[in-house]
């Protein structure tokens, strides 16, 4: 019977619905669904009890969502201790991996978690692993402007060196971003202050192209930043702040 059928009988839409379609969409809706389902729902509400339930009823801590995130990422999301713990007590492996390449502690990082973060760390977690765009938990956190979260992790071994994310490196993504105090750190590791990525940008440059934060280009001038070095494309430091009509910056670059 075709819908212009339902509409001949003039019968009512909540009586069709309730007699012809509920009964069919819903069970085709839970046969389609994954049967783990309820395991991931119970880690994601922090349903400490019936993950441990699972757990003992045999499902793998190494079990992975329709997303094909591992349970640990999820509890990572959350920020979940106790479930973590649990996790890693049955045997989830604490550097596993989603499909693109994330880590529990790149999802923390991700949501601002940094009492899981902490957690992590403590239970030996790799903060140097990078996902498929190159993207450490270190460069996240400056990119997501994390101040707090960015200092812990180079404070427990991550690599602030070499090639990281779409900029470059952790220094230039911090000059972009302004955090003066995560640019002081690498800088009295010997981090180059006129270091070029695969655009040829300098972090003078890249700070001037971001938030052009007073204080960022004042220290980065300080430290030997060169205003007048030019990106693959031409433009400099100064050129940039000046197409911004950015005076205060101008007349601060024009002063070194």
């Amino acid at each position: 019977m075709t819908y212009k059928a339902f509409l001949y009988l003039d019968l009512p839409f909540s009586f069709i619905l309730d007699t012809f379609f509920l009964p069919v969409t819903i069970p085709w809706y839970y046969l389609n669904r994954d049967p783990n389902q309820y395991f991931f729902d119970a880690i994601e509400e922090g349903n400490f009890r019936l993950v441990k339930k699972s757990l003992e009823k045999g499902l793998s801590p190494e079990v992975r969502n329709e997303k094909n995130w591992p349970s640990l990422l999820l509890a990572a999301k959350h920020g979940n201790i106790p479930i973590t713990n649990l996790l890693l007590q049955e045997g989830a492996a604490i550097n596993t991996r989603s499909m693109f390449g994330e880590t529990a502690i790149r999802i923390a990082v991700e949501y601002g978690k940094y009492e899981i973060i902490k957690f992590l760390i403590q239970h030996k977690a790799n903060v140097n692993i990078q996902d498929n765009s190159y993207t450490s938990p270190l460069y996240r956190a400056v990119e997501l402007q994390n101040e707090k979260i960015a200092l812990f992790l180079l404070q427990n071994g991550a690599n602030y060196k070499g090639r990281q994310g779409y900029h470059g490196s952790i220094l230039m993504i911090a000059s972009m971003n302004g955090l003066n105090t995560v640019i002081e750190h690498v800088l009295k590791q010997g981090e180059d202050i006129n270091s070029r990525n695969i655009y040829k940008d300098t972090p003078l440059l890249l700070a001037s192209i971001g938030n052009a934060n007073m204080k960022t280009l004042e220290l980065l001038l300080k430290k030997g930043a060169l205003p007048d070095e030019r990106g693959q494309y031409g433009g400099s430091a100064l050129m940039t702040l000046s197409r911004r009509g950015l005076e205060r910056q101008v007349k601060l670059l024009l002063a070194y």
